[in-house]
C-alpha cells in the first residue's frame, strides 16, 4: 500500500469521524432541548399571583374581605389618574360581587359618593354575568337569562348615576359600552356611551377598548368592524401609546372566530398571513416597538403580553425573545388567548422555543 492510499484512507477515515462527532454532537443536543421542553412542560413554573402586583392583591383580598376601606384609599388616590384606575377596576370586576352587599350599604350611607356608585355597577355586570354564565345562549336557562337582564339594568342605573357623580370619569361610560353589548342594545347606544367616555378622556384605553371588542364578530359585530376601528385609533394615538395593541387584540380575536367556525387548519392559515403579519408589525412598531413605550403594570403589561402571544403564533422568535425577556415572570399574567389551566404550559413552551428556559 503506498503512500498516497493511505493517505487517501486516513483522509476519509478523518472525514467519518468529524461528521459523526458532528452528527452525535447535533443529535446530542437536540435531545438536551427536547428534554429540556419536557421537563418545562411537565412542571413549568407558575405565574406570578395577582400578575405579580401587590397592589392588585390588596384589592382584591380587600373584596373578598368587604373592606371598603382599603377600596376607598386605593382606588381613591388614584382619582384623575384615569388610565391606572381604569386598570384596576377592570382587574378586580369579577372580585367585586364578593364585597356586594359591603357596597350596597356604602351607596345607602353615601349616596353622592362616585367611586361607591361605580364600584356597585362594575360589580353588578359581573353578578350579572355569573347568573347568565359564560356559555353559548342556548345553554343559559329561563332563571339565568331573566336575572341577567335585570342585573344589568341595575348596573346600567348605579352607572349613570356614577357619571353624573363624577362628569370627568370616563369609565362609567365605558362600562356602559359593555352593558349595551349585553344587553343586546342598537349600536347607536354604543357609540354614544363610546363618545361620551371619549369626550372625558379621548386617550382612554378602557373605553377604547370596550367599544373595539363590543365591534367583534361574536358580538354580531360586522367582519373587519373592530380591526377597522382598532386601525382607526392606532393612527391617533400618540408614539409609544399601548393603544395600538388593540389592534393586535382585534387580530387576535379574528382568529380566534375562526377556530370556532373551520378549526386550527384555517386559524392557523388566518395568522400566518403575510396580511396578518404586517399589521401585527406596524401596530407594535407605533407601541410596544417603540422607543417612547413605557413598560410596567398597567396596561403597558396587557399590551406587551399580547405582543408576545401574537408573535408566538406567527412564529416571530427575535421578537418573542425580546418581549419575553422584558416581561420576566410576568408573561402570560393576562393577554394570552389560552384557557388559564393551560397557561403556564403554553408560556414555559414559547420561552423553550426560544432559548430562555
Amino acid at each position: 500500500m503506498n503512500a498516497d492510499t493511505i493517505n487517501a484512507i486516513f483522509g476519509i477515515g478523518c472525514t467519518v469521524a468529524i461528521f459523526g462527532i458532528t452528527g452525535g454532537g447535533f443529535w446530542w443536543m437536540q435531545g438536551q432541548s427536547e428534554r429540556r421542553r419536557k421537563r418545562a412542560l411537565r412542571n413549568p413554573p407558575p405565574l406570578p399571583l395577582h400578575r405579580g402586583d401587590p397592589l392588585l392583591g390588596r384589592l382584591v383580598d380587600a373584596c373578598g374581605r368587604q373592606d371598603l376601606q382599603t377600596l376607598q384609599r386605593e382606588l381613591g388616590a388614584m382619582q384623575g389618574d384615569w388610565q391606572r384606575r381604569s386598570y384596576y377596576l377592570d382587574a378586580i370586576m369579577l372580585d367585586l360581587p364578593r364585597a356586594r352587599v359591603a357596597l350596597d350599604r356604602w351607596v345607602a350611607d353615601a349616596p353622592q359618593d362616585p367611586l361607591a356608585r361605580l364600584l356597585q355597577g362594575i360589580g353588578l355586570i359581573a353578578w350579572a354575568w355569573e347568573a347568565r354564565g359564560t356559555g353559548l345562549a342556548s345553554s343559559v336557562t329561563d332563571d339565568g337569562r331573566r336575572l341577567f337582564s335585570e342585573r344589568l339594568q341595575l348596573a346600567r342605573q348605579a352607572l349613570r348615576e356614577a357619571a353624573a357623580l363624577a362628569p370627568q370619569d370616563p369609565h362609567p361610560w365605558g362600562e356602559l359600552v359593555l352593558v349595551g353589548q349585553a344587553s343586546g342594545e342598537p349600536d347607536a347606544v354604543l357609540e354614544e356611551a363610546y363618545q361620551q367616555a371619549l369626550r372625558r378622556d379621548p386617550s382612554s384605553f378602557h373605553a377604547h377598548r370596550r367599544r373595539v371588542n363590543s365591534l367583534l364578530e361574536k358580538w354580531s359585530g360586522q367582519e373587519h368592524a373592530a380591526r377597522e376601528l382598532a386601525r382607526e385609533v392606532a393612527r391617533a394615538a400618540a408614539p409609544g401609546s399601548d393603544l395600538p395593541m388593540l389592534l393586535a387584540f382585534a387580530l387576535a380575536e379574528e382568529r380566534s372566530a375562526r377556530l370556532r367556525r373551520s378549526g386550527h387548519a384555517a386559524a392557523d392559515a388566518f395568522a400566518r398571513a403575510p396580511a396578518f403579519r404586517q399589521e401585527l408589525e406596524w401596530a407594535m412598531r407605533r407601541s410596544i416597538l417603540h422607543p417612547a413605550h413605557v413598560d410596567g403594570h398597567g396596561w403597558a403589561l396587557l399590551a406587551v403580553n399580547w405582543g408576545a402571544f401574537l408573535s408566538r403564533l406567527v412564529r416571530d422568535d427575535a421578537t418573542l425573545r425580546g418581549l419575553l425577556e422584558r416581561l420576566g415572570d410576568k408573561a402570560g399574567v393576562c393577554g394570552w388567548n389560552i384557557a388559564e389551566a393551560k397557561r403556564p404550559g403554553y408560556v414555559a413552551e414559547a420561552r423553550v422555543s426560544v432559548g430562555l428556559l
